[in-house]
């Protein structure tokens, strides 16, 4: 919708403070008085060092296990681990997040931070966009919840965290005002937004997977029945991105005689995202789908899980520690 249509006012708004406490669930209320256009984390820890320690491989990420947005009491709008977060909020915005460098000093007392920000928006880089707002002001409630790991999700030889120095720093993007409809001026609260959602699943990678026929690794597109915008692929091996263990990847729809929407090897699909979407690198294990630039408009399934697919080869030196986590950003069409 043009904005010359709309008569909008736009409020940057610091709301809470989700207080901190390791290997343990925080939450605060979200304001409810105007639709929302974006929330802003800033997650700081303050970190006192033991004797030589080492990073993890994403660091102070793999601290915020989960964070997730509840509405109306129990329905998700979001669910998403930091490191998640963190690697498809890279891909949208075609450079990484604001994330200070871990400090490796001996007995240090120092405070890491990284900031994230969660659009609810069609086009994540248009400030203005207007087409996906939540509309916070029609819930009955509306929750920010983070899930806390320990220490040693960090770095080893860490002595302690302090706890009162920690947390996340939550502020919010609102927008009031009206919109010229064509069909007359409305007020925005009004308005239908798509209804743009993302959920995380995890599965143990198999060893060994060699044809797409008779040897494969099958995984449901999932939520079903949606229309799938961006898929991220996170590899791990033993908790360490890999581009080691899967090397091809496929979606094909299974129902109604097999059709290939998607065949890609994966190292080809991962070097190919530096000069597709302009990063300034491309991170070992993370790997994108955006469906909308494939497809011109997404990953359509009207049907069940299991009718579209996804379908991995894999390496022999797979273990039982490797992980495949598949982030998916998607509107639902249940009812359409």
């Amino acid at each position: 919708m043009s904005l010359q249509q709309a008569q909008l006012e736009w409020h940057e708004r610091p709301i809470d403070t989700i207080a901190f406490d390791e290997e343990s669930e925080k939450s605060i209320d979200v304001p409810r008085d105007n639709p929302i256009r974006r929330i802003m984390c800033e997650f700081y820890v303050e970190f006192v060092n033991g004797t030589s320690p080492v990073e993890t491989d994403d660091g102070l990420l793999e601290l915020l296990e989960n964070i997730k947005l509840q509405m109306d009491g129990k329905d998700l709008k979001f669910s998403k681990s930091g490191r998640q977060w963190f690697y498809l909020e890279k891909d949208d915005k075609k450079t990484a997040p604001y994330r200070t460098t871990f400090t490796t000093t001996n007995s240090a007392t120092h405070t890491e931070k990284v900031v994230l920000i969660h659009d609810f928006a069609s086009d994540p880089l248009d400030r203005q966009d207007i087409t996906a707002l939540l509309p916070a002001q029609r819930m009955s409630s509306l929750k920010l919840i983070a899930n806390f790991g320990s220490a040693s999700d960090v770095s080893t030889n860490i002595s302690s965290i302090t706890d009162a120095n920690s947390g996340i720093n939550v502020e919010i993007r609102e927008v009031s005002g009206t919109v010229d409809t064509g069909n007359g001026v409305i007020d925005i609260g009004s308005m239908p937004f798509a209804d743009i959602r993302e959920d995380a699943k995890v599965d143990g990678i198999p060893a060994s997977k060699t044809s797409f026929d008779t040897s494969t690794f099958k995984v449901d597109v999932t939520p079903a029945p949606a229309n799938i915008l961006k898929n991220l692929f996170i590899v791990l091996d033993s908790d360490v991105r890999s581009n080691a263990f899967i090397t091809d990847i496929k979606i094909q729809k299974e129902k109604g005689g097999k059709k290939t929407l998607i065949h890609r090897k994966w190292n080809m699909a991962w070097a190919e995202r530096k000069t597709e979407q302009g990063l300034e690198s491309v991170t070992t294990g993370i790997l994108v789908f955006d469906y909308v630039d494939i497809f011109g408009g997404g990953l359509v399934n009207r049907g069940n899980e299991g009718d579209v697919r996804y379908r991995f080869l894999t390496g022999a030196s797979t273990e039982a520690t490797d992980n495949l986590e598949i982030v998916s950003r998607y509107i639902t069409l249940e009812g359409n």
